[in-house]
């Protein structure tokens, strides 16, 4: 199962990378990226999408949101 936890821990370099996109991208804090990231917390629908499309610039890996907060 393709999570956004799978994605994070994948590449230390590339989660970094995520991390900095995400926090431009949704002006959230980074601890709550992290959260996000983790499957702690779960965002919503539309910083979803936006996750999804920081993890395909990335990874180059279209995931459904429904797999990838599951």
């Amino acid at each position: 199962m393709r999570t956004i936890t799978y994605f994070y821990k994948l590449d230390a370099e590339k989660s970094s990378a995520m991390v900095r996109d995400i926090c431009s991208g949704t002006l959230r804090a980074p601890s709550t990226v992290y959260m996000w990231l983790k499957g702690e917390r779960k965002p919503c629908f539309l910083e979803q999408r936006y996750i999804r499309s920081v993890v395909k610039k990335h990874y180059n890996v279209s995931v459904p949101l429904s797999e990838l907060f599951a």
